[in-house]
């Protein structure tokens, strides 16, 4: 994939040995409901979601969707310490005519990390992992406008 190779080549990933981008599991249900709900108090306009409506979700529900996704929906997250600092989600289209595409959600980075590349590894990892199966020139990313990702 010509994208994962250029994020690849100018990456400037976050390097630090307590830092780990991996795939979230239900055990990390409870922080990353706390960095989504941090991500939709702090970067409203950048999620469809508001907090109103995550806060009635439960720290179950989060475990059952971290846990049931397979390959087809999945969160990565950038951790250190023990804390989620930052978060990418993924997800595969169902219906059969465009199961060839894949939708990036929720990606939020806290703002202590910001500018460090965080985001960067998150979404390189992130289309590794789906560059066997999913078309680049179908990987969404919606941005909100004025959108603050650096040039």
């Amino acid at each position: 994939m010509a994208i994962v190779q250029e994020l690849l080549r100018y990456s400037r990933q976050y390097h630090r040995e307590s830092m780990e981008i991996r795939r979230l599991t239900e055990s990390d249900a409870e922080s990353f409901r706390k960095l989504r709900l941090e991500a939709l108090d702090r970067e409203p306009t950048s999620f469809a979601e508001s907090v109103e409506e995550f806060q009635n979700t439960s720290v179950e529900a989060c475990a059952e969707r971290l846990r049931s996704g397979g390959m087809d929906r999945f969160v990565f997250g950038a951790i250190e310490k023990f804390a989620i600092v930052g978060m990418a989600g993924f997800y595969r289209e169902s219906h059969l005519k465009y199961r060839h595409k894949g939708r990036i959600w929720g990606v939020y980075v806290t703002e202590e990390y910001r500018g460090r590349g965080v985001g960067r590894a998150l979404l390189t990892q992130l289309l590794q992992m789906n560059g066997a199966y999913i078309d680049e020139e179908h990987m969404m990313l919606e941005l909100p406008l004025p959108c603050s990702i650096p040039a």
